[in-house]
């Protein structure tokens, strides 16, 4: 999809699912939409069907456009696409960056997380901007763009649930400290099998975490 109006539609509706302005099963109006920005409903319809083949809504003739909805299944699926790509980008980072980058990049970032664990409370604003650069800085560096468009699509969709569900990252001092693990592993040069066990246990902790609370959501 090129730079364009309907790629700017597509972004500004798909961070209002994900940041849950527009909730699940809320009808979209294209007609308005293009009214509201003084164009034709085309590149509105254009940005809609991107949306439905990203999974963000369902378009359904002749009864309109609908928000998809968060349920067992979309976070199964998520979480089970995170476990099995995010330790294979993690390692594929470690093996084909410098170990001079990855200590000018990592070292700062791990003192980072050290410093947030000395405080009596951890900063929300803080946690969620260090998540996001230990996450993405793998996204961004693992050299591969299959898996950067993948993973990105999944961080996506985590924001959404956490948001739609209203739960946040659970035992957030534990996820700090398995993030300086992470990195400690990498910079030390230690063996695969230890980094992969390392991070492979981080998500299913989470994913625990998670899903121990949601009783109501069935398939």
């Amino acid at each position: 999809m090129k730079n364009s109006l309907k790629e700017e539609i597509f972004e500004n509706l798909k961070m209002k699912i994900i940041n849950n302005e527009l909730k699940p099963n809320e009808k979209i109006n294209e007609r308005a939409i293009a009214n509201s920005l003084n164009i034709s409903t085309t590149p509105v319809k254009e940005a809609l069907f991107y949306l439905e083949y990203f999974g963000f809504i369902s378009i359904k003739p002749r009864k309109g456009v609908f928000v998809n909805e968060v349920n067992l299944k979309t976070i199964k699926d998520t979480f089970q696409i995170r476990l099995k790509l995010e330790p294979i980008i993690i390692d594929l980072t470690a093996k084909i960056k410098t170990k001079s980058f990855l200590e000018k990049t990592l070292l700062p970032l791990k003192n980072k997380f050290t410093e947030l664990l000395e405080l009596d409370e951890i900063n929300d604003i803080l946690f969620h901007k260090y998540n996001d650069e230990f996450h993405h800085f793998f996204t961004d560096n693992c050299g591969n763009q299959f898996f950067y468009n993948q993973m990105n699509f999944v961080y996506e969709n985590l924001t959404r649930i956490r948001k739609v569900l209203h739960k946040d990252i659970p035992k957030r001092r534990e996820t700090i400290r398995e993030h300086i693990e992470i990195i400690d592993i990498i910079l030390n040069d230690e063996s695969y099998e230890k980094l992969s066990e390392c991070s492979v246990g981080h998500i299913e902790k989470e994913q625990y975490e998670f899903f121990k609370n949601l009783d109501s959501f069935s398939l």
